[in-house]
């Protein structure tokens, strides 16, 4: 379901599971020192759970080290018994412009993708596929590739008037392995899912609401969400 909410100013903390020394998908850093893959529990909502992916000067792009973070994330929040709703967001103007390109090779030339098994991005909708709380994304500007995959792996979909959601792996060749070519004509036809993955051409925040949510044209989408 994609819909629109507003809500309250950041009430977020660290989670007591999901502290920087522990949290699986908290610690790596940047040129900067700054964690790439935040995850933090809600100070008054107790059982919620932020994701958020945090490159914002690359619009949140992905190499493959928080590929693998993101998915031992959602592993270890699906265990989690406390988790009652996770919600996955991008730091800046960007939702995820999807696998960094100089990390290509290194995802799709990774050993399991070699010999057949499951690459680390895959490994990331599978975690929240599986996921037994509902996950919530917020996206905002681009969502590409990847992040349009994380997107749809979601169970519901906020999305704000200046998201643009691009399916580019025609244009680099490549085959989405998360369940995009099935998941986007079961949301918005199978007409309107080959014109998106075919040409490329942007699809807008509120035509991604109109075609896909039941509800109607989304407003801005809050930076922080408040469900």
């Amino acid at each position: 379901t994609w819909v629109c909410a507003s809500g309250p100013a950041d009430r977020h903390s660290a989670h007591p599971h999901w502290s920087a020394d522990h949290a699986p998908a908290a610690g790596m850093a940047g040129a900067a020192g700054a964690e790439r893959i935040l995850v933090r529990a809600d100070a008054e909502l107790p059982g919620l759970v932020t994701v958020t992916i945090n490159r914002p000067e690359a619009r949140n792009a992905l190499t493959f080290e928080m590929l693998n973070q993101l998915g031992a994330a959602f592993q270890a929040l699906s265990a989690d018994a406390s988790v009652g709703c996770v919600i996955l967001m991008g730091e800046g103007p960007s939702f995820c412009s999807g696998v960094d390109l100089k990390a290509v090779s290194q995802v799709f030339g990774s050993a399991p993708a070699r010999e057949g098994g499951a690459r680390p991005d895959a490994v990331v909708a599978k975690w929240m596929e599986q996921c037994p709380a509902p996950i919530i994304a917020c996206v905002q500007g681009a969502c590409v590739n990847a992040g349009f995959e994380m997107a749809l792996a979601a169970d519901i979909v906020l999305v704000s008037k200046d998201a643009r959601f691009m399916d580019w792996h025609c244009r680099l060749g490549i085959a989405p392995s998360w369940g995009l070519s099935q998941k986007l004509p079961r949301l918005v036809g199978a007409a309107r899912a080959k014109l998106v993955s075919f040409t490329g051409a942007p699809l807008s925040g509120e035509s991604a609401a109109r075609w896909g949510a039941r509800a109607a044209a989304p407003e801005a989408c809050p930076r922080r969400c408040g469900v």
